[in-house]
């Protein structure tokens, strides 16, 4: 749930195609493939970066959430993105394929989400629980299907758990450090405050995607309220508090 600065994603907002499995690439690596796959791999992944790619992945997002992933082609989402169905097939070889590659950028939209930079631990409460919100909000359809795929899909089940897990475990990291820091003082086990605080936003916000701004705000100010006390640090006067 913790550390570095968001970058909002997708459809609305513009994604940093970062595949999130954290890849160490050694440029040696080239040396040890033919010169036609180094080429291939080279061509893969400058597509990866490409406004064509990232226009079709907004396109699919948003023909998923309308038609549900079943209901929906590849004819859709290149009707939806205004581009030939040839030239979708550049960038993706199926409809599986441009799910995996929504949810490997969903899941590195939500790392990022719960990256802010190191402070006070209110401070480093609050950015991440409203930029986490925010994430669930804009995403909220394709996070069912993304659940919903990961019981079919072992590649998607990798991801759904890495969307799930791997925040947890670094807002457990981030308890640890701050504990033996004397900063914070929490209720519990960091392991049970982290799966706490971020099953909790997880779950409610999800709830209210539709709801009001305002109802929004409510519960996510809640929210932080409750993980301030189990974590243990005292927050401030509220009206000194600024939403996003």
């Amino acid at each position: 749930m913790i550390r570095t600065a968001i970058s909002p994603r997708l459809a609305t907002t513009t994604v940093t195609h970062a595949m999130l499995i954290d890849i160490d690439v050694n440029v040696n690596h080239d040396d040890q493939v033919s010169d036609g796959n180094r080429w291939a791999v080279r061509d893969a992944r400058e597509r990866s970066h490409t406004q064509r790619h990232q226009q079709l992945l907004a396109a699919a997002e948003q023909v998923f959430a309308e038609r549900g992933y079943d209901e929906a082609t590849m004819a859709d989402i290149t009707t939806a993105a205004g581009v030939s169905r040839a030239t979708a097939y550049v960038y993706f070889s199926s409809k599986e394929a441009v799910l995996r590659a929504l949810a490997q950028e969903v899941v590195a939209d939500f790392i990022a989400a719960q990256e802010v930079p190191p402070g006070d631990p209110w401070d480093v409460l609050t950015q991440t629980c409203r930029r986490t919100a925010q994430s669930l909000w804009a995403h909220g359809p394709l996070l069912e299907i993304i659940t919903e795929r990961s019981r079919r899909d072992d590649e998607i089940r990798a991801l759904h758990d890495e969307l799930w897990h791997r925040p947890v475990r670094r807002f457990v990291r981030y308890l640890e450090r701050e504990r033996a820091a004397g900063t914070i003082d929490p209720v519990g086990p960091s392991g049970i405050v982290a799966e706490f605080i971020s099953s909790t936003l997880r779950t409610g916000a999800l709830e209210r995607r539709t709801q009001s701004r305002s109802a929004q705000t409510r519960f996510v100010d809640s929210v932080i309220d409750v993980g301030a006390t189990l974590i243990g640090i005292d927050p401030p006067s509220r009206n000194h508090q600024e939403h996003p």
